[in-house]
């Protein structure tokens, strides 16, 4: 291996002799790549960013550490706070990371026009990340979410979403019934499905009705 791996480093730069090192990845093969929820979660924030032309705004995200999202918007000139219990070192311009408990130090009302919510209110008041616990956390939390936004300010939420189920302290999946109570107060303007419908490592668009069939035990659709 190493004899054929010295031919890719021939000539490699022009300024110095190219250093090569070997990757032992074992045996395994890949099938295919995974498609996970991020992919739609994150295809979706993309597509109602363009819709509501959300640049030059004031724009609150929850449970950033490790997202994408805060560097899309700040590439788009808006001012971004970022909120997780998990510290996050991230340095962008117009980036601002604080590392709280939002049901333990909540944020002044009324200052901004876009929250966001990347399936992170399923986690709250559960303790899996260290925050405090809480049973109705994430109801508790999405109230202080609606008071942040300005008057007719935009909420953009992901969630897991099925058979109601606590799956103790990773997340929450929420039905109908407890998602209406999480977004009481809101005027849904749009919503989604995308579920592991054949294959738990492979998500794809589906009904309402469809994410029903999911096993709690082993994964959940979002909306």
């Amino acid at each position: 291996m190493r004899r054929l791996a010295k031919e890719f480093v021939k000539n490699y730069s022009s300024k110095k002799r190219a250093e090569l090192y070997l990757w032992h990845r074992g045996q395994q093969g890949i099938d295919s790549a995974p498609v996970t929820d991020r992919h739609f979660e994150y295809a979706f924030m993309v597509e109602q960013i363009a819709k509501f032309n959300i640049k030059n705004k004031r724009v609150l995200d929850i449970g950033s550490s490790g997202s994408v999202l805060p560097l899309i918007f700040s590439n788009l000139g808006n001012s971004v706070t970022c909120i997780d219990v998990i510290p996050w070192p991230i340095s962008a311009k117009g980036v601002e990371v604080l590392v709280r408990d939002i049901l333990v130090n909540p944020l002044p009302g009324g200052n901004f026009d876009v929250v966001t919510c990347l399936s992170t209110i399923e986690h709250v008041g559960l303790g899996r990340y260290g925050d405090s616990l809480d049973r109705e956390g994430d109801i508790k939390a999405i109230k202080i979410l609606r008071s942040a936004l300005k008057p007719k300010g935009l909420l953009l939420l992901t969630t897991a979403f099925g058979r109601p189920a606590v799956v103790f302290p990773k997340h929450r999946i929420y039905d109908r019934g407890r998602f209406r109570l999480l977004t009481k107060g809101f005027r849904v303007i749009e919503e989604r499905f995308f579920g592991p419908m054949d294959s738990l490592m492979v998500y794809k668009p589906c009904s309402e009705k469809q994410t029903y069939q999911i096993d709690p035990r082993k994964g959940y659709a979002i909306i």
